[in-house]
């Protein structure tokens, strides 16, 4: 598994999927205001990203950002979020 860059052009990648991936996606934010480029990653596999909060994949070429929507909406993914998140504000104070 291959991480692409941001940028990246899908277009010969993705010509299989329904729903095809949009780098705009990474600009999205959770219910909890945490942007999803701190845990989504394209990888080079049509129709599938990469979260690397949870160490999962995630089919998006049926459903589209509405699948990546319901993952990042996951009890386990919120709960890896939330370390995350606290962690990172905690190494702030702490400087």
């Amino acid at each position: 598994m291959k991480f692409l860059p941001v940028g990246y052009n899908t277009q010969d990648l993705e010509k299989q999927a329904k729903n095809k991936w949009r780098w705009q996606w990474l600009s999205e934010c959770d219910s909890k205001g945490m942007k999803w480029t701190d845990w989504l990653k394209k990888i080079d596999v049509c129709g599938v990203a990469y979260c690397t909060f949870c160490g999962k994949t995630i089919n998006y070429k049926s459903n589209g950002k509405k699948a990546l929507k319901l993952h990042c909406e996951d009890g386990n993914h919120q709960k890896i979020a939330n370390v995350v998140k606290t962690n990172s504000v905690s190494s702030i104070l702490a400087i």
